[in-house]
């Protein structure tokens, strides 16, 4: 991971985001350690650390105080956000670091001390996230019930999506909609035929021998034919089953080839 921060300082971006070894969880001290080695590789480019819900090592706003302290060229971190009680802690942290919250909390993020988003609303429609940003700083209420509605859309639309025993997002509404909601109805349809047609594999051998219009008889005396050796019930017409050599098993029906060089005309 150092050698991509090396790669990535020789840019010269404004920051550099970084996320903690994850193999196992780690103490005050080795995330000191890692994060000073961190800065060291990237110069003076800055770091943001991203800290997200399901890492194994969670840095709370006492250990980012202590971070910030040692290692100054952390200026922000990329985490869930929190309650108040955890707004008010990351408050007193000084110097305090930038704070990047989901992009789906934005609105309530920004009132309650936040600096801004690593935004997934972006990723969706990045012109409604720039109104919906605008609007945050215009009229703050009507930005909250447009967070209200973005949080209804993903679990209504979206938190199904990861129940188990349905991860490949097809769904069917063939039972009666009931009032508890407009996905009480909806039930997981299985898995989805593929979108492309599968690979063609050889059928497999038959018991009668070589192909299936060979007799028993006939297919004993051709056990293990060569590619270039067609079967007797194919003589005479317009294709002939070849038998593989290497796995001993019948092969698609093929038409006969012509001849490479054509024998020239008169």
């Amino acid at each position: 991971m150092l050698d991509r921060v090396r790669r990535a300082a020789t840019l010269e971006p404004g920051a550099i985001q970084v996320i903690l070894p994850d193999w196992m969880p780690l103490n005050d001290d080795e995330v000191i350690r890692f994060l000073t080695g961190a800065a060291e590789a990237a110069g003076g480019v800055p770091l943001v650390l991203y800290n997200p819900p399901h890492a194994k090592t969670q840095v709370p706003p006492r250990l980012l105080a202590r971070a910030v302290r040692e290692v100054p060229r952390l200026i922000g971190v990329k985490t869930a956000g929190g309650d108040h009680a955890w707004y008010a802690a990351m408050a007193a942290v000084v110097p305090r670091p930038s704070i990047f919250v989901p992009g789906h909390l934005l609105a309530t993020g920004l009132t309650l001390g936040a600096d801004g988003s690593y935004s997934n609303i972006a990723a969706m429609s990045p012109r409604g996230a720039a109104a919906w940003y605008r609007l945050m700083r215009t009229d703050p209420a009507a930005a909250l019930d447009v967070e209200r509605r973005i949080g209804q859309f993903f679990r209504l639309h979206l938190a199904p999506l990861r129940r188990p025993g349905c991860p490949t997002r097809r769904w069917t509404s063939s039972s009666p909609r009931s009032a508890a909601g407009p996905t009480s109805g909806r039930r997981c349809a299985g898995p989805r035929p593929p979108r492309h047609p599968p690979p063609w594999h050889p059928p497999a051998p038959t018991p009668t021998g070589c192909c299936r219009s060979c007799s028993p008889d006939e297919a004993a005396g051709a056990r293990r034919p060569s590619w270039k050796t067609a079967c007797r019930a194919g003589r005479g017409s317009s294709s002939r089953a070849v038998a593989d050599d290497r796995a001993g098993r019948p092969r698609r029906h093929q038409p006969l080839l012509r001849r490479r060089h054509p024998r020239p005309r008169r």
